[in-house]
């Protein structure tokens, strides 16, 4: 599985301190067991909770395509939510 983003935003993410870490570390979300749903349909938006460091965080991102095939692409993430957390818990 390959992953992109915007690196600009990467920086703006890492250098918030509600968030403090950027993508480099969101993707271990994928390393372990993660709860998935599709968020948007126009464009496609996916939306992957699950546990980075420790914490629990809400991915978006949209599934592309390149020259050599399928790849993440991250927009955002955030700390879950409540709400997100059964969502979790549930799946």
């Amino acid at each position: 599985m390959r992953f992109k983003w915007d690196e600009n935003k990467n920086k703006k993410l890492k250098a918030d301190n509600r968030r403090g870490f950027g993508f480099e570390t969101v993707k271990k979300l994928f390393d372990s067991q993660y709860y998935l749903d599709q968020k948007n349909d126009d464009p496609a938006q996916f939306r992957a909770i699950g546990i980075v460091d420790n914490k629990l965080v809400t991915l978006i991102f949209e599934s592309r395509e390149d020259h050599e095939g399928e790849y993440y692409h991250f927009i955002t993430y955030w700390f879950s939510t409540k709400t997100e957390r059964s969502l979790y818990e549930k799946g």
